[in-house]
This record gives C-alpha cells, sequence and structure tokens, in this order.
C-alpha cells in the first residue's frame, strides 16, 4: 500500500471481482471493478480516440473558419466604406456640410439679431410715445400752484383762483393763483 501511495507512475488497482475490496483500491490512483476494465481503462480505444480527435479537428477547423469570414467580412465592410473608396471625395462632402451647416448658423443668427432690433425698436417707440415731454408736447401741461406743488386734484384748486400759462424752455407751464 506505501509502494502504490509514493508511485510516480499512475496505478490502477483491479484486484478480484466487484464485491472484492482490497488495501490497494484506497491508495491507487483508480480502482476498476474487474481487471478486464482496468484493462480497458488503461488502453482507451483508438477507434474512439480518433474519432474524438476527429470531432475535435472538426471543430476547431469550422471555428478557425468562422473567425476568419467574420475578418472578411469586416474587412469588407470597411473596404466599402466612401472614405477608403475615395478619400477625396469623403472630405469634400464634409467640406460642403459644414459650409452649409456655417452659413445656416449665420443666418440663424443675423435672424435672430434682426428679430431683436425689432422688438427693441418697438418698446423704445412705445416708451418714447409715454414719455411725459411728449404728453406735453401734444397740448398738455402740469398745473402747480403758487408753492410750486403740482394741482392732482380739483378740490386743490379754489373757484376765483388766476391761471396763468407760459412757456418755459419750449415747455407749457400752467400755474394756478
Amino acid at each position: 500500500a506505501r509502494a502504490i501511495s509514493a508511485s510516480e507512475i499512475p496505478v490502477i488497482s483491479a484486484v478480484g471481482h466487484e464485491p472484492d475490496v482490497t488495501i490497494s483500491d484506497f491508495v491507487a490512483d483508480v480502482r476498476a471493478a474487474t481487471p478486464s476494465n482496468a484493462a480497458e481503462i488503461a488502453v482507451p480505444d483508438s477507434l474512439a480516440l480518433r474519432k474524438n480527435l476527429k470531432d475535435y479537428e472538426v471543430r476547431a477547423y469550422s471555428a478557425l473558419m468562422s473567425e476568419i469570414n467574420l475578418y472578411k467580412k469586416s474587412l469588407k465592410n470597411i473596404s466599402e466604406k466612401n472614405v477608403m473608396q475615395s478619400p477625396q471625395n469623403f472630405f469634400s462632402e464634409r467640406r460642403l456640410n459644414l459650409d452649409f451647416l456655417s452659413e445656416k448658423l449665420a443666418n440663424g443668427t443675423n435672424r435672430s439679431i434682426m428679430k431683436s432690433k425689432e422688438r427693441f425698436t418697438k418698446l423704445v417707440a412705445s416708451l418714447d410715445a409715454m414719455s411725459p415731454l411728449k404728453v406735453l408736447g401734444r397740448g398738455y401741461s402740469i398745473a402747480t400752484d403758487e408753492e410750486g406743488k403740482v394741482v392732482k386734484r380739483v378740490a386743490d384748486v379754489v373757484s376765483g383762483d388766476k391761471i396763468s400759462l407760459r412757456v418755459e424752455d419750449g415747455n407749457v407751464k400752467c400755474t394756478v393763483d
């Protein structure tokens, strides 16, 4: 048992028949049920080995061909791309597209600036129309009493008060005395 355990050569234990158990069965690398079974384990069927090898060869060849075909297809796809067929045309198309987009951006920017200018002009005109100077220019005036306070209500004016109009710096001044 010690010699079998220490052996560097693989050992198959095959003493007796199936119901028999020996000490070598416990220390051997493999236990066979019978000596005939041990021979089958030690020397595999050459036809089965050849068939397995042929199967492995077919699978390896198939996998290799599949990978080669995949690389061929990838290479064909790359070679058919426009940039590979005519690099000059590819870059010319890109340059035209860039010019088109640049012009589109410039036109959009100009339209945006024009709209902003129009809006600004309308707002300035609206603000100018509400200017107190414009109101006075249309014939209105601001009435003040003799102390210079603005007359806001009719109650601020007493019947019989004297109203004076005069022009100062191009503006009409109205004074209640």
